[in-house]
């Protein structure tokens, strides 16, 4: 290394021909404008604060980066998967139904008769109620005492007041806040023009259940006549947010459908709070149980009604099934909506005003165990077996009584359905398809709903002729309901 002070001009090139020892010279003519410098050359000490510093930003920072990289590739990929037309792999959705960890209330010494789910709840019910009304005037020595000084005072210590009231219906409320999050508003949207020419929205809005998430989507049940054959479809959550819908499937008999939503388009925080529904057990609802509707029972969204079951001994029947009504003394509109949830916030009934019983504004509601097989067929996108046949139970009492014959009384056969082309009429009735005797209306929607598109099913019936009933054959082809 040297340092050299002066001008270009005072470096002078060698000559030519210039004879051995001119560096020589040069070196000793040019003393006075280079100066060398004698150096050690070190390494530098490692700064180890500095190296650990460095390591720690680089893990700090390829975890963030790994972390984006996951949220963004889980956001992005089901939308890629669509665009590029890649096939993402749909595990399938099995909905249960059942109330396993709902506490069943025992009475004390009493021994509780297993010969039914359904009788066993509604005799521990009755019994407790009766015992603790029988038990209630009689008390400890001394009770008669404390009563009548009670009574004196204006008082009693089982008095019902305004905050004990108050505080049932929020434990009420309180217990079905899981039902609450799947509740969402379904809108659908279609565009139309007026007489002077003039486009202008139409929207109808109906309560929808959220029954299953699946691969980054939301499967919504909702009402047929409001998204089938709409421009779009609007989903507005439990928090306000919205969201786009499609149409995935639907079933004409009970207008129901379901819709799907990209879990990708609701905002995280919303998405971290939605909840599929909670379903029950409709077998173990019975008369007097308190009930609350949720959704749009009154027409409108966001509302909650509360009352008791009034019955659940009637019955809706549609081509190939028969499903329980769950009737309530809750006042509901005809166009209402949404789900009926038991004290312990299960989901218990989706409400259908299809198929109210009588004229009575109240809310009604399919049972949800009996219609839970639907609900897994219209969320897989499966086929609907069908032979269009509506018919109700001829017991061996009303046999006895009518002198009808035992079975399934055809009520009535959808035209141009696989029944109707067979030959099979109203008032005919099924005695056995496929060699088994049909003893109730689900041992015949059971046998359909296993039967694939084109099986045949040999149906024996009984029809009603001059001379009486007399047996006739079928050979039923089975479609799929569109």
């Amino acid at each position: 290394m040297f340092i050299w002070s002066g001008k270009m001009d005072d470096l002078k090139k060698e000559e030519p021909g210039s004879g051995a020892g001119t560096d020589d010279r040069a070196v000793s003519e040019g003393d006075n404008n280079y100066k060398f410098i004698k150096q050690t050359i070190r390494k530098k000490p490692v700064d180890k604060k500095k190296w650990i510093l460095r390591i720690v930003w680089t893990v700090v920072f390829s975890a963030g980066f790994g972390i984006i990289a996951a949220f963004v590739f889980a956001a992005f990929a089901p939308a890629a998967a669509r665009i590029l037309g890649l096939e993402v792999e749909n595990k399938r959705i099995v909905l249960t139904t059942g109330d396993e960890t709902t506490p069943t209330p025992e009475p004390e010494n009493e021994t509780v008769s297993d010969a039914s789910a359904g009788s066993s709840v509604s005799s521990v019910s009755s019994s407790s109620q009766e015992s603790s009304a029988s038990s209630s005037p009689v008390t400890s020595q001394g009770s008669e005492g404390q009563d009548q000084k009670q009574e004196e005072d204006g008082s009693t210590a089982d008095s019902l007041t305004i905050d004990n009231l108050r505080q049932l219906y929020g434990d009420m409320i309180a217990s079905a806040r899981e039902a609450q999050n799947a509740i969402v508003q379904v809108t659908g949207i279609t565009n139309e023009m007026d007489y002077f020419r003039q486009n202008y929205e139409n929207r109808q809005q109906v309560s929808g259940l959220i029954i299953a998430r699946n691969n980054n989507l939301l499967y919504i049940l909702t009402q047929q006549s409001v998204v089938e054959n709409v421009q779009s479809i609007q989903i507005t959550f439990f928090d306000g947010t919205t969201a786009d819908g499609a149409f995935l499937s639907r079933d004409a008999a009970t207008g129901f459908a379901v819709v799907t939503v990209d879990s990708g388009s609701v905002s995280p925080t919303t998405d971290s709070r939605i909840t599929t529904a909670p379903l029950g057990s409709s077998y173990l609802v019975s008369q007097a149980d308190p009930v609350l509707a949720l959704g749009s029972p009154m027409g409108y969204g966001d509302s909650v009604s509360c009352g008791i079951v009034t019955s659940v001994s009637n019955t809706a029947e549609t081509s190939d099934r028969e499903y329980k009504l769950i009737t309530t003394d809750i006042i509901g509109s005809a166009s209402g909506s949404g789900v009926l949830v038991n004290i312990y916030g299960k989901v218990v009934g989706i409400i259908s005003q299809n198929f109210k019983v009588g004229d009575t504004g109240t809310v009604t509601a399919l049972a949800i165990s009996d219609i839970s097989g639907l609900l897994e067929t219209l969320t897989n996108h499966d086929p609907i077996p069908y032979t269009g046949i509506t018919g109700q139970m001829v017991t061996q009492d009303i046999s006895g009584r009518t002198g009808i014959p035992e079975g399934e009384l055809v009520t009535a056969v959808d035209e141009d359905s696989p029944a109707m082309l067979a030959g099979i009429k109203e008032y005919d009735v099924i005695t056995e398809v496929n060699g088994k005797t049909i003893r109730s209306v689900s041992d015949y929607t059971d046998i359909v709903s296993a039967s694939a598109e084109n099986d045949t099913l040999n149906i024996k019936a009984m029809r009603k002729g001059a001379e009486g009933y007399a047996e006739v054959d079928f050979a039923v082809t089975v479609a799929i309901r569109q």
